[in-house]
């Protein structure tokens, strides 16, 4: 079997991840692996070959992040084959707390309903040309 890095997985803890699969259904969506513990999650990705991945979450109000982000890091202790992403909410009240001890970010604005503008997102633009990063 061939290996592979998946630079796109999403995992969440299981009462943001029940809310998620509802939203699916009601939207009509069948999706087979709904629901699963985490555990099944892990164990299917090693089954199709899954070496490494990124694990990202994404907060979809603000000041969730920070809790999401200790998940994140909890999973990847325990399965080291996960890559850790931080996840920010442009209206998070404590974007440096959550922006300077990451590896990586994501902020899926898209799913939330967002528009990428740049007013929208300057504080999170401010908050990472202070610590260098861009």
């Amino acid at each position: 079997m061939k290996k592979f890095w998946d630079a796109h997985v999403h995992l969440f803890p299981e009462r943001i991840f029940k809310a998620i699969w509802r939203w699916f259904a009601q939207a009509g969506w069948e999706i087979p692996f709904a629901n699963w513990e985490l555990e099944q999650y892990v164990a299917y990705l090693q089954k199709m070959g899954m070496e490494r991945a990124f694990l990202l979450t994404y907060a979809h109000k603000p000041d969730i992040s920070l809790e999401l982000n200790r998940w994140v890091r909890e999973v990847c202790q325990q399965y080291s084959q996960f890559i850790p992403f931080a996840c920010i909410h442009p209206l998070d009240t404590n974007l440096e707390e959550v922006i300077i001890t990451k590896t990586g970010l994501s902020s899926h604005g898209f799913t939330r309903g967002m528009k990428a503008r740049l007013s929208f997102c300057r504080n999170v633009f401010l908050v990472l040309y202070k610590f260098g990063i861009i």
